[in-house]
C-alpha cells in the first residue's frame, strides 16, 4: 500500500497453515501463541526503510523451536529488512526475537530503538552487551523497573555496564524474594515521556531525534 509518497508493507504475519491454528487459539481464549500472529510492518520513504518489529519471535521461548510464522520465515521473504535505517526491535529486545540476517552490521547508518515490557522485565539488562555489539547506540523509551540504572544529566548517554539487574544490586535477604521477578509498577509519567521520536529525509539520512525524560540512550 502507498500513502504519498510512503509505502507501507505488512511483512507479517504470514497467511500460512500456522496462522491459522493460532487464530483459532486465540478465538477459543487461548493465547499461549499470541505473538505468532504478531505484525512487522516496513514503511518505505524514498530510499529510506524503517521496521516496525511487532512481538513477532524467531523461535518459541522454552524450546528454542523455529517459529513458522516468525522472523525465519519473515527474512527469507523480504530479505532487504536488514537494510533498514530504523528497526523497533520486536518483542522488547527478546532474544527469542533476534535474526542474525535482519541484525548483521548494515551498509548504511540506521537506529535502533527498544520499548521495554515491565511484566516480563524485557529487555534484560544481561542482554544489554550482546544487543550493543550489533548496533549502538541503542535508543530506549523507558528503563523497565527491573533495571538498576546510574543515570547522569538529562539527555546523557548511559554505559550498559551501569545497568544491572535489580536483584542484584538490591537483595532482599529474603530466598524467596530475591528469586523473584521484579514487575513492581512505576509511578505514572507523563505520555510524551517514554517517547523515542526519529526525523528522517528521503535519502535515508537520519536529520533530527527527540526524546521523552524518561528515555535512554545506551552505549
Amino acid at each position: 500500500m502507498t500513502f504519498g509518497a510512503v509505502g507501507v508493507t505488512v511483512c507479517a504475519p504470514a497467511v500460512i497453515p500456522h496462522l491459522d491454528d493460532v487464530l483459532s487459539e486465540l478465538e477459543g481464549g487461548t493465547r499461549a501463541r499470541a505473538n505468532h500472529s504478531s505484525m512487522v510492518l516496513e514503511l518505505s520513504y524514498g530510499a529510506t526503510r524503517i521496521v516496525l518489529g511487532g512481538d513477532l519471535p524467531r523461535v518459541e521461548s522454552g524450546s528454542g523451536k523455529a517459529v513458522p510464522t516468525g522472523w525465519g520465515h519473515v527474512m527469507e521473504s523480504y530479505s532487504r529488512l536488514a537494510e533498514h535505517q530504523l528497526l523497533k526491535i520486536a518483542h522488547h529486545g527478546s532474544i527469542a526475537a533476534w535474526h542474525d540476517d535482519l541484525m548483521a552490521p548494515p551498509p548504511s547508518e540506521r537506529a535502533w530503538a527498544v520499548t521495554p515490557f515491565a511484566r516480563s522485565s524485557l529487555p534484560r539488562a544481561g542482554s544489554l552487551p550482546a544487543l550493543l555489539a550489533c548496533e549502538q547506540p541503542l535508543y530506549v523509551s523507558h528503563p523497565p523497573p527491573s533495571w538498576h540504572v546510574v543515570r547522569g544529566p538529562r539527555g546523557a548517554p548511559v554505559s550498559a555496564s551501569s545497568i544491572h539487574d535489580r536483584r542484584d544490586v538490591a537483595r532482599t535477604g529474603d530466598p524467596f524474594a530475591d528469586a523473584a521477578e521484579d514487575i513492581r509498577p512505576q509511578p505514572p509519567v507523563d505520555p510524551l515521556h517514554p517517547v523515542w521520536a526519529f526525523a528522517f529525509d528521503d535519502a535515508a539520512k537520519l536529520r533530527g531525534a527527540w526524546y521523552g525524560d524518561t528515555a535512554l540512550t545506551v552505549v
